[in-house]
């Protein structure tokens, strides 16, 4: 709780500075903790395959999952960037949702607009460059980094193990097929990997 609640007072600095609505998200209780905008702009959205917290939960995941940051298009077309918070054991407790926001030409995104009862809502959304959007992201990771006090994921760290010890796998593989002589096959990396 203090952690999401740390997070909503990051929420309104960052959505002060950056114009951008941002929201907390509680991953375990699956229910949005703080905004900046009331009412949020998803809750009026119109679109009939766009569930908000079922789109929101998966950028979430996906942020925890790439170290602590994911941008994503909801089913409107609109950006949103997720950055996860994890609690004192590394695990995923929320994360703080940016957005939305159009990316690009406003124009494009109108023109594509799969529901046109949004159009007057979305014209009204701020407009970020692609490089604009990736800092912002940048920038959010690092709040929730600092928020949590330890890295985004546990699950960041276990992929780099597993590359490390794929690359070891590989290397060892490369060899033998040069020179059988030169090294034995370890088995035990490829037991840990499985």
């Amino acid at each position: 709780d203090k952690l999401l609640e740390r997070g909503g007072e990051y929420a309104a600095h960052f959505s002060g500075l950056c114009g951008v609505a941002c929201t907390v998200l509680d991953a375990a209780e699956r229910t949005f903790r703080f905004s900046s905008a009331s009412p949020r702009f998803c809750q009026g959205c119109s679109h009939p395959r766009c569930q908000e917290s079922h789109t929101h939960l998966y950028g979430s995941s996906e942020a925890y999952r790439w170290n602590g940051k994911y941008i994503y298009y909801c089913p409107l077309g609109l950006v949103f960037v997720a950055s996860s918070v994890s609690d004192d054991t590394g695990g995923l407790c929320g994360s703080l949702i940016a957005g939305p926001m159009v990316m690009g030409n406003p124009a494009d995104t109108l023109m594509e607009l799969s529901e046109p009862a949004m159009a007057d809502a979305i014209t009204r959304l701020p407009v970020f460059t692609t490089s604009k959007v990736n800092d912002l992201a940048e920038i959010l990771a690092a709040v929730t980094g600092y928020i949590a006090g330890l890295p985004h994921s546990r699950a960041g760290s276990f992929v780099y193990e597993q590359e490390k010890m794929l690359n070891t796998i590989y290397t060892l593989r490369g060899r033998q097929a040069e020179d059988e002589t030169a090294v034995n096959y370890p088995i035990t990396y490829e037991k840990q990997l499985h």
